[in-house]
């Protein structure tokens, strides 16, 4: 019984390893499709992490100053995860291809990055205050919902899962 249930649990490990790792699917040409958004998201959640005390330390904020302006940076970021959404479900219906489901975030992204660099090498508040709210807007694309739909990158690989 503790065998055939061993097993089984192995043949699941292998389906699932494959499915995320196979590379003919429709939302990416490489095998990373699952690690793709699991990365994004591993960024995603550090950054924030340190988005306090780093502008604690080279701002000199304090830590009621900090948290306001990350709240800020949280509000602001849901018009991104909105548009995003809203962008990747209108190019997919309008090209017809779901694979705007994957660029639109990855394009995003890739606009984000001198943002990015402004925000955290910049030295007046003001500048890396707005380029820290147009990298969230931007980061944010990638949580894109919309009623219709699912998050745009994690919704390429739970379309890959087969029903049970």
């Amino acid at each position: 019984m503790r065998i055939e249930w061993l097993r089984q649990s192995q043949m699941r490990a292998r389906l699932a390893f494959r499915m995320c790792f196979d590379i003919s699917g429709v939302c990416a040409r490489s095998g990373t499709r699952a690690l793709r958004p699991a990365c994004i998201s591993f960024v995603w959640y550090a950054g924030s992490t340190w988005n306090a005390p780093f502008l604690m330390r080279s701002h000199g904020m304090n830590s009621g100053q900090a948290g306001t302006w990350l709240a800020v940076f949280a509000a602001i970021g849901a018009i991104g995860t909105f548009a995003g959404g809203m962008l990747a479900d209108r190019l997919s219906v309008l090209k017809g291809d779901r694979r705007w489901y994957m660029w639109v975030p990855g394009y995003a992204t890739l606009i984000m990055v001198p943002f990015q660099f402004f925000s955290y090498l910049g030295s007046e508040l003001s500048f890396v205050i707005s380029s820290f709210c147009v990298m969230t807007i931007l980061a944010s694309f990638f949580l894109g919902r919309r009623s219709r739909w699912h998050n745009p990158s994690p919704h390429c690989a739970c379309a890959r899962s087969p029903p049970r």
